[in-house]
């Protein structure tokens, strides 16, 4: 997908997204909209707390909505790893990651407090 055909889909979920038509997305139309621009996020799992978090990053001048201009300015910079074919993204290691052997100190510190 270029460029131009990721922000003319961005363009478009957030248009659809806009239920009242006010070219604004208000809180309640923002987490559908969020999850149909970002399909792999493990923000379909979150808390409404979280959600909040999310929506005031990209609601920047805190008039509790978000406009395409304050949507775009975030979309624009996801992470395109999502969107790439799958023969184009790095193919995921598969090896096991070795436990971590613990190791015995030598010798132990001892911190004295030094008069100020």
């Amino acid at each position: 997908m270029s460029d131009q055909q990721y922000q003319e889909a961005c363009g478009f979920i957030f248009r659809k997204s806009d239920l009242n038509k006010d070219e604004m997305v208000s809180f309640d139309e923002f987490t559908p909209m969020y999850l149909l621009v970002h399909p792999k996020t493990p923000f379909n799992r979150a808390t409404k707390g979280q959600w909040t978090e999310m929506f005031d990053l990209y609601d920047s001048n805190g008039d509790a909505l978000v406009s395409w201009t304050e949507a775009w300015r975030l979309f624009q910079y996801k992470e395109r790893f999502d969107l790439m074919p799958a023969r184009e993204k790095e193919p995921e290691s598969t090896a096991k990651p070795k436990p971590a052997t613990p190791v015995e100190p030598k010798e132990t510190i001892v911190f004295e407090p030094v008069g100020i």
